[in-house]
């Protein structure tokens, strides 16, 4: 099957439009196939899956981009994927098994924001913001997605020899089932809190 994709340009003034669309296509591998693994030290057997359909995705991305500032730029993307394959417990002859499957229609969007500048003539600022969303009718392929990432790199230039870096990064909350070996394959969500990892170096 062919996987198209078009891509346009067009520079007006002191900014870069960019519009994407590509479409991709991917066949279950063996392993999602056939995979076997009925000693699992997680407590749950995991088992491929021979009715796996083919999944398929288009997405698409428009950017616009600063000529007259580098590294300055904003990027808007949704991707809807079909037949996705992913992991999900099920029960399977009275046992609680880890098998791949086909979701229907998953749909990924959000935003990349990109900013540099120096405040003053020693200090570079670096920063770089996403946004992702997601919304499927499966809850568990949403699990582990922050809504919100932020990094943040701050450069002093002291002199040739001796720099000072900051760098911060944050991730927003997230949801995840912690029922794995749940005989009834009921979700039961725990919230990771958001967090900041900051360094210092010289």
């Amino acid at each position: 099957k062919l996987s198209p994709s078009i891509s346009l340009k067009n520079t007006l003034g002191d900014y870069t439009y960019r519009a994407n669309f590509s479409q991709s296509y991917r066949s279950p591998s063996l392993k999602e196939l056939y995979y076997d693994f009925g000693d699992h030290p997680g407590g749950f057997p995991i088992i491929g899956n021979e009715d796996l359909k083919p999944s398929s995705s288009d997405y698409y991305s428009f950017s616009i981009e600063s000529r007259k500032y580098l590294n300055n730029s904003l990027e808007l993307y949704y991707n809807h994927a079909t037949n996705m394959i992913a992991n999900k417990f099920e029960q399977l002859n009275d046992e609680t098994v880890y098998k791949y499957h086909n979701y229907k229609s998953v749909n990924l969007y959000g935003f990349n924001l990109n900013l540099s500048f120096n405040p003053l003539k020693d200090i570079t600022l670096k920063s770089v913001y996403s946004y992702t969303g997601a919304s499927s009718s499966h809850e568990d392929i949403l699990d582990g997605i922050s809504a919100h990432s932020l990094n943040l790199r701050l450069k002093y230039n002291f002199n040739n020899n001796f720099n000072f870096i900051f760098s911060s990064k944050y991730n927003s909350s997230k949801i995840v089932d912690t029922s794995l070996e749940d005989e009834n394959n009921l979700r039961t969500e725990m919230i990771i809190p958001e967090y900041f990892i900051s360094n210092v170096s010289v």
